[in-house]
């Protein structure tokens, strides 16, 4: 988000968490949408409607399997793409891929790609090819793998330090107004009471 919510944001926003689907929520998201900036809009509605447990539904280390959840596949690959940036953002491409998360890379290369961030997809497609043709979805193979593009030392050589050298930093206004773009037009969310059951 481009700033931390004030406080009649938070507690509107912690109100419509805690609020069961229905005409009171609609009421309470109506609110806080004249509140909110429109680069905050679908980082909102994400968080809003819990789409986080979806990543830990959704992806296994045998793949992605969009009918575990109730969600459009579309709003699954923005959920991914947005919070796979955030960690890649903090904690670096090594962390990303070395740790459970690492198993949405392809799908967040999917975003990229159909959401015309191009030098994202090629940058996140140049850092996938590295673990070879087939991505492996299990964090240890891909620790393996990572553990042979290292030197002596854990992280000693980081294959991905051009990426990040370049400036690589997902999360961008460039960022922020895709993700409003795919969530209005690519899934039809025009308010922050929409949800899909």
């Amino acid at each position: 988000m481009t700033s931390d919510l004030n406080l009649e944001e938070g507690d509107l926003l912690k109100q419509i968490i805690a609020s069961p689907l229905g005409s009171v929520r609609d009421s309470l998201a109506d609110k806080l949408e004249k509140l909110i900036s429109k680069n905050d809009f679908y980082h909102i509605w994400l968080l809003i409607n819990s789409t986080y447990k979806d990543l830990e539904l959704c992806w296994t280390y045998d793949g992605f399997d969009p009918t575990r959840s109730k969600l459009p596949r579309d709003i699954l690959l923005l959920r991914a793409a947005d919070f796979g940036s955030l960690i890649i953002d903090n904690a670096g491409f090594w962390e990303f891929f070395r740790e459970d998360i690492g198993v949405i890379a392809p799908e967040m290369l999917e975003w990229f790609e159909r959401a015309g961030l191009d030098d994202k997809a090629e940058m996140m497609r140049w850092a996938i090819a590295l673990f070879g043709r087939i991505y492996p979805r299990d964090f240890k193979a891909r620790n393996q793998i990572l553990s042979k593009l290292e030197g002596s030392f854990p992280g000693e050589i980081d294959v991905f330090a051009p990426l990040e050298r370049n400036g690589f930093s997902i999360h961008c206004n460039r960022f922020d107004d895709a993700a409003n773009i795919w969530i209005r037009d690519v899934c039809n969310v025009t308010r922050l009471s929409k949800y899909f059951a």
